[in-house]
C-alpha cells in the first residue's frame, strides 16, 4: 500500500469522519483493512458513543434505539456530548493528533509551534496539569528534555 493511499484513508477516517466501511468501498476494499492501516499508524479506533455523535450508529449512549432516538437527534453530538475528544488518538502515546497538510502533527506541539514558533532542539512539550488531551496553550511549556524529567520525578506524573 503507499503512503499516499495510507495518508488518504487516514484523512477520511480522523478528519472527514467516514466510517470505515464507507472508506473500504471508496478503496474497494475489506473493512479489517481500513482498520489495519489505521492500527499500523498508532490510529484509536472511535468508540460507539463517538460513532453516534457521527451518525453513524442507530443509537446513542443514554437513548434506547427503538424507542428514544430520533434521526438527527444533536442533543449530545459533537463537543456537547461528555465523551466527546475532537479529534483521532495516538493510541500508543495518548496524545491527540491533527492533520496539517496531509501530516499527522501532535496537536499539543502544532498548537504551542503556532504561538511560539519552531520547538528548539532537545525541548518537549510539556503539559502542565498531567493532562495529554487538554492542548489549551495556557496548559503548554516548552522545556529542556533534562527539565522535563525532573518536572516528572518532581511531581510524580507519568510520561
Amino acid at each position: 500500500m503507499t503512503n499516499e493511499l495510507t495518508e488518504d484513508i487516514i484523512n477520511l477516517y480522523c478528519n472527514e469522519n467516514k466510517p470505515l466501511k464507507e472508506i473500504a468501498t471508496i478503496y474497494s476494499m475489506g473493512k479489517e483493512t481500513v482498520r489495519n492501516v489505521l492500527v499500523k499508524n498508532n490510529i484509536s479506533r472511535r468508540t460507539t458513543s463517538e460513532c453516534c455523535e457521527l451518525g453513524q450508529c442507530g443509537f446513542e449512549k443514554g437513548f434506547h434505539p427503538k424507542t428514544e432516538f430520533k434521526k438527527g437527534d444533536v442533543r449530545l453530538m459533537g463537543e456537547n456530548h461528555p465523551n466527546y475528544k475532537g479529534g483521532c488518538i495516538d493510541k500508543s502515546t495518548g496524545y491527540k493528533l491533527v492533520n496539517v497538510n496531509g501530516e499527522q502533527l501532535l496537536e499539543h506541539r502544532y498548537i504551542w509551534s503556532k504561538y511560539f514558533g519552531e520547538i528548539p532542539e532537545n525541548h518537549v512539550i510539556h503539559h502542565i496539569d498531567g493532562n495529554k488531551l487538554n492542548n489549551d496553550i495556557d496548559n503548554l511549556m516548552c522545556l529542556s528534555r533534562a527539565e522535563h524529567i525532573i518536572e516528572h520525578l518532581h511531581n510524580g506524573v507519568g510520561r
